[in-house]
């Protein structure tokens, strides 16, 4: 019997040195082991940037397939390279466009890709991917007025299904980064 309480007071002595032993640069303040903590962190937050970055890649590479479709339908009113008709340079007309435009970019600004401009964060792209997805569902975009000049500007149903695919494999790929 005292032999099993002596292995045991020194199995529980030994583990309590091993962990005074890893824990005292923290707690005795070894520079040298905390800043290879902070290395550490750094390495974790360098590779979440990569993952990141890589998903991003990914993403906008799915974009930029479909970019055909977002420049005859889109881009006119999500991006900064607005191709004016002749009659922008008519006073009221030019008004009511620039306005359009305006609030197009306000909702999504595609000008750059993806991520989309406007606030940074994944809750911030997947809330734009689900728009894009919705208001092609219920067929509020390219809106009317532009869509009854442009007549060629409304996906097809095959264009609009390509595009449901990018945004949901997109949303799944946001997914992995929470």
């Amino acid at each position: 019997m005292p032999v099993i309480i002596l292995r045991t007071f020194l199995t529980a002595f030994i583990i309590m040195a091993i962990t005074i032993f890893l824990v005292s640069p923290v707690i005795l303040g070894d520079e040298e082991e905390k800043s290879e903590m902070v290395g550490e962190t750094s390495v974790i937050t360098d590779l979440t940037t990569v993952l990141q970055d890589s998903i991003y890649a990914e993403i906008n590479a799915g974009f930029a397939r479909l970019e055909h479709i977002f420049e005859r339908g889109c881009y006119d009113c999500h991006t900064t390279r607005t191709k004016y008709p002749w009659y922008h340079k008519i006073p009221g007309i030019k008004h009511l466009i620039n306005s359009d435009i305006k609030e197009g970019l306000e909702h999504l600004d595609m000008s750059d890709g993806f991520p989309f401009q406007g606030k940074p964060g994944i809750p911030y792209q997947s809330e734009k991917l689900d728009e894009i997805k919705e208001v092609l569902k219920e067929g509020e975009m390219p809106i009317f007025m532009y869509r009854m000049i442009h007549w060629g500007a409304s996906p097809s149903d095959e264009e609009k299904d390509s595009i449901y695919i990018w945004v949901d494999e997109s949303l799944k790929a946001l997914e992995k980064l929470h």
